[in-house]
């Protein structure tokens, strides 16, 4: 049976599917929590089903890397630390991992990437540590995570690190907050540190550094309020301080953790503080070892402050913890070794995580790799951001022919999803069948018949009577659908669904007939609600505003053109009023407004033309208006609206938006004729159960992706080569490796049938790059990709290698150290990675390399022809050429 319901209903199910953006369950988490032998530090290891590994802070020095590597790493054959993250830059979060890699085998290959905040500033101005920066920056793989979800951690079959904060570089007094205004108040060094949330299932696990009183409350809203979360574990904020506000009754309570781990050492600042202690007394399990401390911590008087280890609920370790879910239930061990205290209580073995009651097959936010693991596809179904409900992504249906199939439900109780579609009648499919080959069969209240109504819609359906079933959604109607957040429960935990449909879109509505959405910035956001960006750093900010509460903030982080974007449907040939204002106080950077037209309706592929929305901002300390009316090519059926900012040197910004309109003239915000897609993007084959690669088709050029080398020995580079009859001038176009990204100029021109090589190394494997710049490719992990771009932004070319969601056809493997993937032949590509590609020896090539012309073959033979053949030459009988008698031409 079909209900639908408001998004108040069902709010445990809807936090778990933003939470869980994979397939059903499937294997263990693992977590361990590095003890210091006395040491001061804190860190913590993950280990997703999926074998992703992150390093959550550094140890603090050698003794705690020491440790870390030799209880934990190579006894369970921990090889390789995929992501590296500092909380922050205090030597107690970041010291160690100098010694840690040296341990590994000193090579940043053992890496895939480090996360911090940027910047080479501490908040009070001293210098970052020179042992963590001499390491990290060099490398070509230091990043800084955004908090937009695209820098999420896939940790496999559902579970998901997702960062909640991160700070503002060098002495700059902010930090940035997922999908929130920032906090620019009680802002330290500990208080700008990156915190994170651990989710697998029901299981949640919290690790926020040295986050402060002020941090803290705004991360409680993400978790709490937003998400609907109760962590399971709390690792507890500043090693158990109470300064700044920290560990709050209001934070703890609402956070409502039933175990908690203190990391913390023998030290000066009487940490875990007796009222930290206390406070967390009140909101854990009222059982024995239930706070854990990884060590007693200040245990010599005078420490009046102190939390004595013998509390209720206190346990002390000397020991390393290790942490187990498989999603529904969760056990905490220690780790074997001399001394210390082992986890003596039977019931944190098998331990029913908060949700855990719940029981979730599948909580799919279609945020991964697509299809995601276990889920099979036919025809077309497409993973895009033009509409969201949860996150970046969903999945579009254009075509009867598009289908999607869960994995095996082994004991469903009920299916949860949402669904976006135009205004008008709907018909979408729903079905059943023991077998992914069918015979299907609709549920009932399937076909579906909603008037979504442009926005997102919440559908449920009973799934109690079935067991061991599949799941089949298809289109059956022109209309263009986005489905997103897929939820099946099993047993008891799932809710009543009200019988009444009341459609709730994700956005803030535009006022009267405004096409845009979250065109004030309201809604919040890190880039904004309904924005998405390309270059420099959008967010929500409550600095100024035109209007309302908020602006949205630009600063761009180099010289090269940077802007905001939002997909609008529109009509060819008519014509929209479009407005907005800009707040420019900068003599070295200006904004302005812009429109691109496109002929799909989803803003893919080339521009048809593009028009700006009034003159360029100039400095001024007041808000300027900016409009104009424009006019929509007659082949178009899209645009993007752009918010776009330009700089001529530092500083980069800050530039403010606000008070965006794009209007039709008439009265319509929306076109009343159905989009249709361009015929290239609508396949006619005959749809297959074979799931279909998860690239979108690149537009056809000259310049292609020759190789790649990601790592530091040789020297990282990507090398060009052009297909063209004539050279070819890149200014304006941009290559994408992940992190030090790099934008042509004029003076980049590739020669006809030439190559260009771009490199961290000068000169790299004895060739000198023709372009020597930071980028940062990752060897082999969730990042390892390369990609092209031209001047609008449209992807050119792509190569993916390891566990990479961005690839073409079939994803290559994972890449031999010191190897580099290079194309089988200069050139050819047939948009299949596996097909293109293969691991070589780095055979970088530059734009002086030129490949020697075939001349004509001289063959001299100066013995006879039963001579024995010289090494390096092949005998020729001279029968290729012809009849020539009885003579034959030896070896050549």
């Amino acid at each position: 049976m079909l209900t639908r319901f408001p998004a108040a209903t069902y709010l445990i199910l809807l936090a778990l599917s933003l939470l869980s953006p994979r397939g059903s369950l499937a294997q263990n988490l693992e977590i361990w929590c590095v003890w210091g032998n006395g040491g001061a530090g804190t860190c913590a290891v993950v280990r997703g089903p999926n074998g992703t590994v992150v390093l959550l802070d550094e140890t603090g020095g050698s003794t705690q890397a020491t440790e870390l590597y030799n209880n934990i790493l190579f006894p369970n054959s921990i090889s390789y630390i995929d992501y590296a993250i500092a909380g922050h830059y205090d030597t107690d979060h970041v010291g160690g991992l100098d010694n840690l890699w040296a341990l590994m085998g000193s090579s940043h290959s053992n890496f895939g990437a480090y996360y911090d905040r940027g910047g080479t500033k501490r908040h009070d101005g001293s210098d970052i540590s020179s042992a963590y920066y001499d390491l990290v920056n060099p490398s070509g793989k230091r990043a800084t995570p955004s908090l937009d979800g695209s820098d999420d951690i896939d940790l496999g079959s559902g579970a998901i690190l997702r960062f909640l904060s991160r700070g503002a570089t060098n002495t700059t007094s902010e930090l940035y907050i997922r999908g929130r205004p920032s906090v620019t108040t009680s802002i330290t060094e500990n208080n700008k540190s990156i915190s994170v949330l651990v989710t697998y299932g029901g299981f949640d696990f919290y690790f926020g550094s040295d986050l402060e009183g002020t941090g803290e409350k705004a991360v409680d809203d993400i978790v709490v309020t937003d998400l609907g979360r109760d962590v399971d574990i709390l690792h507890v904020d500043h090693h158990g301080s109470e300064s700044y506000d920290i560990s709050s009754s209001e934070f703890l309570g609402n956070m409502d953790p039933e175990v908690s781990v203190i990391s913390c050492w023998s030290n000066a600042h009487e940490h875990p503080r007796y009222n930290t202690v206390t406070r967390l007394q009140a909101v854990v399990e009222a059982d024995d070892q239930r706070i854990i401390r990884m060590d007693p911590g200040d245990d010599t008087p005078p420490n009046d402050n102190w939390a004595p280890e013998n509390m209720n609920y206190c346990h002390t370790t000397n020991r390393h913890l290790y942490i187990t879910t498989n999603g529904t239930t969760y056990t905490v061990d220690t780790v074997n070794r001399a001394g210390g205290n082992d986890i003596t209580d039977a019931d944190l073995t098998n331990h029913m995580s908060d949700e855990g009651g719940i029981g979730t097959l599948i909580s799919e936010g279609f945020e991964g790799t697509f299809p995601p693991s276990e889920w099979t596809t036919s025809g077309t179904p497409t993973q895009e951001s033009t509409y969201a409900h949860g996150g970046t992504y969903s999945v579009r249906f254009d075509a009867n022919t598009d289908i999607l199939i869960t994995p095996l439900l082994t004991t469903p109780d009920t299916l949860t999803y949402w669904m976006r579609a135009t205004a008008g009648t709907s018909c979408f499919n729903i079905e059943h069948a023991s077998s992914v080959g069918g015979p299907w069969n609709h549920l009932t209240g399937s076909p579906t018949s909603t008037d979504y109504g442009a926005s997102f819609v919440q559908e449920s359906f009973d799934l109690s009577s079935y067991s061991n079933i599949y799941i089949r959604f298809s289109r059956c109607s022109l209309k263009t659908y986005y489905l997103d957040n897929v939820v099946v429960t099993t047993g008891t935990g799932s809710a009543t669904a009200t019988p009444t449909r009341t459609p709730t879109p994700t956005q803030t509505t535009p006022p009267g007939n405004n096409m845009l959405l979250n065109p004030g910035f309201e809604a919040g956001g890190t880039p904004p609600s309904n924005w998405n960006k390309y270059g420099g750093t959008f967010e929500t900010s409550s600095d100024r505003a035109q209007a309302g509460s908020y602006s949205g903030k630009y600063t761009d982080d180099n010289t090269s053109l940077s802007y905001a974007h939002q997909v609008v449907q529109v009509t060819g040939g008519a014509q929209y009023d479009c407005s907005g204002y800009i707040y420019d106080n900068t003599s070295s950077a200006y904004g302005y407004l812009h429109m691109y037209w496109y002929a799909s309706s989803d803003g893919s592929g080339g521009n048809i033309g593009s028009d700006q929305i009034g003159a360029d901002s100039s400095n001024s300390a007041s808000w300027q208006y900016r409009s104009a009316t424009v006019t929509a090519p007659a082949s178009a059926n899209s645009a993007r609206f752009r918010c776009c900012i330009a700089a001529s040197g530092s500083p980069y910004g800050p530039l403010y938006f606000d008070s965006l309109t794009m209007e039709a003239q008439g009265g319509s915000a929306t076109p009343t004729r159905t989009p249709t897609r361009t015929p290239t993007r609508t396949p006619t084959r005959t749809p297959t159960l074979t799931p279909t690669p998860t690239a979108t088709t690149e537009p056809e050029t000259n310049i292609v992706i020759n190789q790649v080398c990601p790592f530091g020995i040789p020297g990282e580079y990507v090398e060009l080569y052009n297909n063209g009859g004539s050279s070819f001038n890149l200014n304006g176009w941009k290559l994408d490796v992940y992190s030090g990204d790099y934008t042509f100029t004029a003076s980049d021109v590739i020669p006809a049938g030439g190559f260009y090589l771009i490199s961290d190394t000068n000169p790299v494997s004895g060739v000198v790059p023709d372009v020597e710049t930071s980028i940062g490719i990752a060897d082999n992990s969730s990042n390892s990709f390369a990609r092209l771009l031209d001047d609008g932004s449209q992807v050119i070319d792509t190569v993916g290698w390891a566990i990479s969601s961005l690839y073409e056809g079939t994803r290559l493997g994972a890449l031999s150290s010191g190897k580099a993937w290079k194309r089988n032949s200069d050139g050819a590509d047939t948009d299949d990675n596996s097909a293109d590609f293969s691991q070589a020896d780095p055979d970088p090539r530059n734009k002086s390399y030129s490949t020697p012309t075939p001349g004509n073959k001289i063959r001299v033979n100066f013995q006879p022809s039963s001579a024995p053949t010289p090494p390096g030459y092949m005998m020729d009988d001279g029968s290729a050429y012809g009849n020539h008698g009885s003579y034959s031409y030896g070896w050549l």
